[in-house]
């Protein structure tokens, strides 16, 4: 998902949530090899920008998971506890913002 999009979502969020708004913060993690991260994601709401290749990113709103075939969508938008995990040898990247609600 491209920046403006996710800022979009995130503004038709907060309308049909009749949020009174939010904080933006931008979280690019580094994973290392074979780590596998959990994330207690709160009150708020992550939009994934970017994940490497070997990354999958999980939560009760889905999977973003391009290794497993049969999956039919890659969820980009996730809240709740996240789990993120690298399934390579090497080093990886993957970039949220993150909107806290308020």
């Amino acid at each position: 998902m491209d920046p403006i999009q996710a800022y979009r979502t995130i503004e038709r969020y907060q309308k049909e949530q009749k949020l009174a708004g939010f904080a933006d913060q931008p979280r690019s993690l580094r994973l290392q090899p074979r780590e596998k991260r959990v994330i207690d994601g709160g009150n708020s709401l992550w939009l994934l920008l970017y994940a490497d290749d070997e990354v999958v990113v999980r939560s009760h709103l889905g999977s973003y998971d391009v290794l497993t075939e049969g999956i039919a969508e890659l969820q980009e938008i996730h809240s709740g506890e996240l789990e993120i995990e690298n399934y390579s040898d090497d080093l990886k990247t993957v970039e949220f913002i993150q909107a806290v609600w308020f």
